[in-house]
């Protein structure tokens, strides 16, 4: 009688780990912890600004980004294929690489601080499209595991 027991016991965690996985399967086919719908449409990123002025400096800063400086690529130490856009000045004092937040991309995120950049005249400006995003090859976001070794 023990001995049935402990193989209704055994049998019942084996369906409960089973589901488990099975679940965590069906998610991942569903869409979660892959690369956003967000990112895969060709809707322009409208960010909100709580004036006018500050809101035509973000839309001509995004316009800026997208018609100028050097599309740059680098394959990652997993052989993906990682997209940048790169504005290089003459005399350069500095370079400061950006790289924008989860389901983000670089034009919206630094919108006004890459214009302030700009001003300054002495800055390269490096923007990272992380893995998983925009131009940038990848199914899934890592929250920050391989995007950390991507950066280096």
């Amino acid at each position: 009688m023990k001995l049935l027991w402990l193989w209704i016991v055994l049998g019942i965690l084996v369906i409960y780990f089973l589901s488990l996985v099975i679940f965590g399967f069906v998610l991942g086919r569903l869409g979660f912890l892959r690369k956003s719908a967000w990112n895969r449409d060709n809707k322009a990123w409208i960010p909100s600004y709580p004036t006018k002025e500050l809101m035509d400096r973000c839309f001509a800063s995004m316009d800026y980004y997208q018609n100028n400086g050097k599309d740059v690529f680098i394959t990652s130490f997993d052989g993906l294929k990682l997209y940048g856009k790169y504005f290089e000045v003459n005399n350069a004092k500095r370079t400061v690489i950006l790289a924008h937040g989860y389901r983000g991309k670089p034009e919206g995120d630094f919108a006004i601080i890459s214009d302030w950049l700009r001003e300054l005249n002495d800055t390269n400006i490096l923007f990272i499209t992380m893995r998983a995003h925009g131009r940038s090859e990848g199914d899934f976001i890592t929250m920050g595991v391989y995007e950390s070794k991507d950066i280096q």
